[in-house]
Formats: structure tokens, C-alpha cells, sequence
């Protein structure tokens, strides 16, 4: 199966907030909250502060939780839920199981299957992990994302007990924030075993960059690793689990992580 039809069937959720250059008049606020989801069949839902007739007297929360609500009202309306599903997880598992398909049993750092979520807008899609994606296996997750972090976005790394960005910003908020939601996802689904990026500020594990922006590396982990970590799942960088092309060192290494 195509790296695009196997990602087509696994939702991730991602939110932005923008201040564009130019509003309609009627608008009234000057942040604009964008909501987007996949569902299991392929379909993109998107929802936008924009369609709310009253977003000019709201607050930065109320946009974004009457957003979200149309958002999530979208998703009621299909027969069809997500496959696995940030807005309502326990829905999701209850639909699954109901489907006769597996809880997700390895949580996989979404930019490895292909999801477009690295902070330049690419992807590091890492294709052996795709097998579990294609078995329904693979819980995939973005801290970044669930923490509210736009897609582009200037990149991040680890400084003391700060995360800041390339500009000097302190993002270590929406670090903490996705690192905690993606944790509670990984828990509810009882997942023990992470496939995780190599070196990233949320999901490195072993070695992340120095926080000088110069690829330096020094011993270290994620701070989602790091969580997952001190809970007792177990990690592996897509590195460490895939190494080298040779199919035969990377199958002697995956049975490591068999689910």
C-alpha cells in the first residue's frame, strides 16, 4: 500500500492560530483559530473561527473552544470516525473494537509514518514503520502539534530547562502541554512500546541537539520521551530500530518491538 493511502485512513489533528494581515470587516477579532481532522475513509474535515457569527465578541479560549465544538459536530455527523480520534479517543476505541480492529498497540512519532508535521511542513516518513500503520497497529502522535504549535514553525530545541526556537522564543508551554496529551493518549490505549524521531525536542531519546541550533548533540532525551520514559514504556528511535537498509538487520531488530 502507498505511504499516502495508508496516511489517509489515520487522522491527525492539528490546530493553528494566525494573525493574518487582513481580516473581513464583519470579523471583529484579530486571531483566527483553523481546525482540520481526517477521518478513517480519507475525508478531510476543517473548521474555521472565521464561520462563527459571534467570533468578534469572543476571547482567544471562546474561539477556540466553539471552533473545536463545530469541529467536533462535523465529525458526529459521518459514519465513518477516525482512526484514532484526538477529539474523543474512548469513542474512537469503543468504534474500533466495535469494528472488530486492534486497540493501537505502538506509538509511533507521526512525522515517521509520513505525516507532514516536522516544523518545515516536510516529513521524515521512516517506510518500515508503515507496517504497523497498514496492520491498524500504530497509535500515531505529534506533541508539537498537541501542544498548539503551527505547521511551519521555526524549530526548536532543548536549552537547560527551557525549549525555545531558533528565534529565541520560549516555546517550553506547548512542549509541556503536547508532551501531557500525548501521554494520556498513549496511557488510555495501554501502549507500552514507542517508535519515536531521533533528536527532536519532544521525541528524541538517548541524544538531543545542544540547544545552539549547530547540530551539536549531547546525551539527553525528549521531554514526551523523557515522560514516556519514567512511566515505563518502552523506546526506540527509528535509528536504533532501523539502522542500516539491510532488510535482515532491520527485521532482526524490529522482532525486538513485536507487537
Amino acid at each position: 500500500m502507498e505511504p499516502s493511502a495508508i496516511l489517509s485512513q489515520c487522522l491527525i489533528f492539528y490546530h493553528n492560530a494566525y494573525r493574518p494581515k487582513a481580516l473581513p470587516a464583519e470579523y471583529g477579532g484579530n486571531l483566527v483559530i483553523s481546525l482540520s481532522i481526517h477521518l478513517s475513509n480519507g475525508e478531510a474535515l476543517s473548521c474555521s473561527s472565521l464561520e462563527l457569527e459571534d467570533a468578534s465578541s469572543l476571547s482567544p479560549e471562546e474561539l477556540w473552544e466553539k471552533t473545536l465544538e463545530r469541529l467536533k459536530a462535523q465529525v458526529q455527523e459521518r459514519d465513518c470516525p477516525p482512526r484514532c480520534d484526538y477529539l474523543d479517543l474512548p469513542m474512537t476505541l469503543a468504534w474500533r473494537d466495535s469494528q472488530g480492529l486492534p486497540t493501537p498497540q505502538i506509538a509511533i512519532s507521526a512525522c515517521l509514518l509520513g505525516e507532514r508535521c516536522r516544523y518545515d511542513g516536510d516529513t521524515n516518513l521512516c517506510p518500515q514503520t508503515l507496517s504497523w500503520l497498514e496492520a491498524g497497529q500504530a497509535l500515531p502522535v505529534c506533541p508539537e502539534l498537541f501542544g498548539g504549535l503551527p505547521i511551519p514553525r521555526p524549530p526548536c530545541e532543548i536549552q537547560g530547562e527551557r525549549i525555545v526556537d531558533i528565534e529565541g522564543k520560549d516555546r517550553s508551554q506547548a512542549f509541556r502541554r503536547g508532551a501531557v496529551k500525548a501521554w494520556e493518549m498513549v496511557q488510555a490505549c495501554g501502549i507500552k512500546k514507542a517508535v519515536l524521531k531521533a533528536r527532536s525536542p519532544s521525541c528524541g531519546w538517548g541524544m538531543v541537539y545542544d540547544g545552539s541550533f549547530s547540530h551539536r548533540l549531547i546525551p539527553g532525551d525528549g521531554w514526551f520521551a523523557g515522560l514516556l520514559g519514567e512511566n515505563g514504556v518502552e523506546i526506540t528511535t527509528e535509528e536504533e530500530l532501523f539502522p542500516f537498509p539491510s532488510p535482515r538487520k532491520g527485521d532482526e531488530l524490529k522482532s525486538t518491538l513485536s507487537v
